[in-house]
């Protein structure tokens, strides 16, 4: 599993916080890139290491002070959600402003593969969760557990076959997660599809495996809405109807 550097992310918003925007970029990998949303003040799409510099240099330059402080870090997988608070003061009007938005880190191999600039925190979480489905695909089942709070709740839709019993706390989702596990060889677990809704994302998944105790073949599509509060999921569900799914994500 590619392990995200914390102690180093760390370090780098504790530099933005004091305004020190060039700290950051020794760890950016020689194919990196940076996207900011639409809604961002100023959107980027696809820049490399060059284009964040010239970036940067847009983005600063109607501010006479400006820092951006970490909220909260949340890991999945390969990636890092970092909730910001941005406070600054304009150079022409002197106003003060406070923002508050998402940054999603991809690292590989201790480096900065990816950063995206999230307003909305659905499309944030929506990234986030790319990273545990990615894993999932390839089989990597230990990816994951970190992003849940210790009070989550877990429940499905009645009768859908393998899905979480109703449970509260993750040493019950880890129960199930082994129970199920175990149940199958060669499964794999792939987003097909992520749509984010404020704190919700609803995941389009597909499901393949073999049964140990049978060794017959399982293909199967269904749903997965996930609730968070700050960067932990607070609510998992799986839905074997796609009404019920769109209808518990508010879609």
């Amino acid at each position: 599993m590619d392990e995200v550097p914390l102690d180093w992310l760390g370090a780098v918003y504790d530099e933005w916080e004091q305004g020190n925007f060039a700290a950051g970029a020794d760890r950016l990998s020689p194919g990196f890139r940076f996207t900011a949303s639409e809604e961002f003040p100023e959107p980027a799409d696809n820049l490399d290491a060059d284009g964040v510099r010239d970036f940067w240099r847009r983005f600063l330059g109607p501010w006479k002070r400006l820092r951006i402080g970490a909220d909260e870090v949340a890991v999945a997988g390969d990636r890092a959600l970092v909730a910001v608070t941005q406070t600054g003061e304009g150079r022409v009007s002197g106003a003060e402003t406070t923002m508050r938005y998402f940054f999603v880190w991809r690292f590989r191999d201790g480096r900065a593969e990816a950063l995206n600039v999230y307003i909305d925190e659905g499309e944030a979480h929506a990234e986030q969760l790319r990273g545990v489905y990615d894993a999932w695909a390839r089989g990597d089942f230990s990816v994951g557990g970190d992003l849940f709070a210790p009070d989550v709740e877990f429940v499905t839709s009645e009768g859908f076959p393998d899905a979480p019993t109703p449970g509260t706390g993750t040493p019950g989702l880890e129960r199930w997660r082994d129970l199920f596990l175990s149940s199958f060889r060669d499964l794999r677990i792939e987003a097909e599809a992520l749509t984010p809704r404020g704190d919700r994302v609803l995941a389009r998944v597909h499901q393949a495996g073999v049964f140990r105790a049978t060794e017959i073949a399982m293909d199967i599509v269904y749903w997965q809405v996930w609730w968070f509060r700050g960067g932990l999921v607070t609510r998992w569900q799986a839905f074997a109807a796609e009404d019920e799914a769109r209808t518990a994500a508010g879609l």
